[in-house]
């Protein structure tokens, strides 16, 4: 169970990275076109974001040899899960 979990969250620690690259590639291009303060912040809030998601990445913990009890990674999961979810939303509102 606790490794079928492990590549579920992998996935889906993939899947957010990739959507906020996406985020943050539409907040660039909102910043060539209007070059304001609001979407400068918007961008730096996407990078910090992806920077949150990398640390956050599974596979760090595997180089690190850190081994997360079941529980936790349970807890993990569905954090990730949520943060699936507002990142579905926050993508589609951006690419209106």
């Amino acid at each position: 169970m606790s490794e079928i979990l492990y590549w579920l969250q992998l996935a889906l620690s993939l899947a957010n990275v990739l959507m906020i690259c996406a985020i943050v590639y539409q907040f660039l291009q909102i910043y060539k076109n209007i070059k304001s303060r609001f979407n400068f912040g918007l961008t730096l809030f996407g990078l910090v974001m992806l920077v949150q998601a990398v640390f956050s990445f599974p596979i760090i913990e595997f180089f690190q040899g850190l081994m997360l009890s079941t529980e936790f990674r349970t807890y993990m999961f569905i954090s990730q899960v949520f943060e699936f979810i507002a990142l579905i939303i926050f993508l589609s509102l951006v690419r209106k």
